[in-house]
């Protein structure tokens, strides 16, 4: 280091010590900073850490050798003040990585982003509450009632209701019976009411009678159930509005429409498909503002090297 530039560095700043150091004090401060700014141990290529280690060891030249030292405390002594009266002693800072900050187009990208996920989260649980609302009502204008899956084989059959029994009786038809929803009176025998036959084939322990439905399984799985009728009714299964299938003969809870007892919708469970919409709509609601902060922090200037070391 020449002469002329020991005024424009502060080595006891430098080296993180006072100007009345020992020369041992001197020597473990250097070795301190050398271990952790060497390049074998900073990494090859970085540059800023390359920098800080010939600062550190410049200083180090000056302070290490009396003769120099003294030199150096004098030019200090007398070197002129720059504004505000503090002599011009910092540390140069070394030049920043062009990784150590964000660029600000790159910034306002990322705030952009996060802002756009923030917004996105919001509307997104406005529709979780607005789809989980118009659910729920439709269900409360609905009535509910016990149902049958009418499902597979044989082909054409009969459903009715036998006593108290809130599920409709499905069984095979009488081969007598034909035509798929219509209604005809069968006999039963109360005994066993899925032996079942035509009123003018009954047998005289048949003694049970029912409006019954005609239900043909060849137009794919439906649903029998009783709306305060004498008679069951017949629905197509929303198959689309379920995951999984349906088993023939499988009891289900079943909401229709008393102006349109045809329109069923089938109970479902939609807690897993809330805690789903949920889970994403909160990780877009936090994640915008950590985005936004992130991006803020990353095109802050650095502070100055000497300050890093100290």
């Amino acid at each position: 280091m020449l002469t002329r530039d020991w005024a424009d560095l502060d080595c006891y700043a430098v080296l993180g010590v006072g100007s009345d150091a020992t020369f041992e004090e001197i020597g473990d401060a250097f070795r301190t900073l050398a271990k952790r700014l060497h390049p074998d141990v900073a990494g090859a290529g970085d540059d800023r850490a390359d920098e800080r280690f010939k600062i550190v060891s410049a200083a180090y030249e000056v302070l290490c050798d009396p003769i120099r030292r003294a030199g150096y405390d004098a030019a200090r002594a007398s070197a002129p003040t720059r504004a505000g009266g503090q002599p011009a002693t910092a540390m140069p800072t070394p030049p920043e990585r062009a990784s150590d900050r964000w660029s600000p187009r790159r910034a306002r990208i990322a705030v952009s982003a996060g802002t756009l996920a923030f917004i996105a989260g919001v509307a997104f649980s406005a529709f979780i509450v607005a789809l989980t609302d118009r659910e729920h009502a439709e269900l409360t204008s609905r009535v509910e009632v016990v149902g049958t899956v009418v499902a597979g084989a044989p082909r054409v059959r009969v459903a009715f209701m036998a006593g108290s029994d809130p599920r409709p009786i499905v069984v095979a038809a009488p081969e007598s019976l034909a035509g798929a929803g219509t209604q005809v009176e069968v006999a039963f025998d109360p005994a066993n009411p899925s032996s079942v036959t035509a009123v003018d084939d009954a047998s005289p322990n048949q003694t049970g009678r029912a409006i019954a439905t005609i239900v043909h399984t060849e137009t794919g799985t439906q649903v029998v159930y009783a709306s305060g009728s004498s008679a069951p009714r017949v629905a197509a299964d929303p198959s689309s509005r379920r995951s999984g299938s349906l088993d023939d003969g499988q009891a289900i809870a079943v909401f229709y429409d008393p102006d349109n007892p045809g329109d069923i919708r089938i109970d479902e469970n939609t807690l897993a498909r809330d805690i789903t919409f949920w889970f994403v709509a909160v990780k877009l609601i936090v994640a915008g503002p950590i985005l936004m902060g992130f991006a803020r922090y990353r095109v802050r200037p650095r502070g100055s090297v000497s300050a890093s070391m100290r």
